[in-house]
Formats: structure tokens, sequence, C-alpha cells
């Protein structure tokens, strides 16, 4: 076995033979590659509209090359809200969360949208009705129609609960729509969003 600052290598030959098999596992600040900050794609279409203050599931098409998106279109004036579970990864830390939103707008209407994600986890027994987490703003500044726009990554959110292996991870996207940054007039298309979470193993098995 060879060592050094960042990879360790196993030099593996069989008795009787002049074949060299070898394994390198590459590590980053002491850690196994594989671990560390991962992301997940999280598209619109993926969260279900709250029954009550729910936003609208919508279907745009681009003009010129018919590329079509499945967005949820938030209201400017009241407060709307949609949801999703997950069952997070074994690899997850059970640690913060952030988050970046992406979307866009019908027309062109100066102002920027806000968006709030508040989190919370369900272990097995647990009740299904889970309190969530406070919220955390994003802000975006928009403007021009059929454009997207994604916003920067947010300050961490901690799930309230207590996360085990194998939780649901719940996830309740709104716009800010009384909040004094958001002055978009409009309705805002939010796309999706980018989840980001700790892994602290390589491995789910």
């Amino acid at each position: 076995m060879t060592t050094g600052n960042n990879t360790i290598s196993i030099d593996l030959m069989p008795a009787n033979s002049t074949v060299r098999f070898s394994a390198t596992n590459l590590l980053k600040n002491g850690q196994v590659l594989g671990a560390g900050k991962q992301t997940m794609w999280l598209p619109a279409a993926a969260f279900q509209a709250r029954l009550t203050n729910g936003p609208a599931l919508n279907q745009v098409v681009s003009t010129t090359n018919s590329i079509n998106y499945k967005t949820y279109d938030f209201d400017p004036a009241t407060v709307e809200t949609a949801e999703l579970q997950i069952r997070m990864p074994k690899s997850w830390d059970k640690g913060t969360i952030t988050f970046t939103p992406v979307y866009s707008q019908l027309t062109t209407s100066a102002g920027s949208a806000s968006w709030n994600l508040a989190a919370c986890v369900a272990s097995t027994s647990d009740s299904i009705d889970v309190a969530y987490s406070t919220p955390i703003t994003v802000t975006i500044s928009g403007g021009t129609a059929n454009i997207l726009y994604i916003g920067a990554e947010s300050a961490a959110i901690t799930p309230s609960g207590s996360p085990v292996d194998g939780d649901l991870l719940i996830l309740a996207i709104s716009r800010g729509a009384t909040l004094a940054a958001d002055t978009l007039a409009i309705d805002g298309r939010l796309h999706g969003i980018n989840l980001f979470y700790t892994a602290n193993t390589d491995s789910d098995l």
C-alpha cells in the first residue's frame, strides 16, 4: 500500500502471476470522494399545489423552438404554496439544506419575486401532521418576459423534527407576495428549485 496527501493506492498481485491489479481510492481533505455537498433538481411539476391557496400548474411552450416547460404560477398578491415530499438518501448527513429557485414571467414587468422554502422531516411512527421550519427567502430581480431567472443560493434551512435514515423530507415553496422585497406585480412562474444537502458517505447501502 502506498499513501500520499490525496490518494490511497492498493496493489494486488495474485500468487504466481505477473499481472498487477491496482485500485485507487481518491481522497479530498481526508474524506472519500462522493461525500460532501450534493444537489438535486426538483422541477415544479413534481410539487403539488395546496388545496387552499395553491398556485396554478401551467404548461409553457416557447415560441420558436417549441420547448415545453411545466411551471407553477404564483400570484403577486396572495401567498400561494406548493409542497413536495422526498425520501432522502441514507448518505444525507441529516443537517441543513439550501436551495436556489428558478422562475420566469409571462410578460415584461419590472420587479423582484421572493421565494420562501420551509422544511420538516417525518420518521416512521411520526404523525403526518408535522410543523414546518421557519421559511428562508431568496429574492430574484426579474423584469423581462420569457427569460429564466436563477436565484442565489439561500441561507441554511434547518428542517424541523429529528432526522434519521430514511426520513421523508417535506418541502413547502411559496412566493412571498406580502413581503416588501416582492415587487413583481404579475405572476411568477416557478420552474423548480435546486436543493442542496450534504452527504457524509459515498454510498447509500
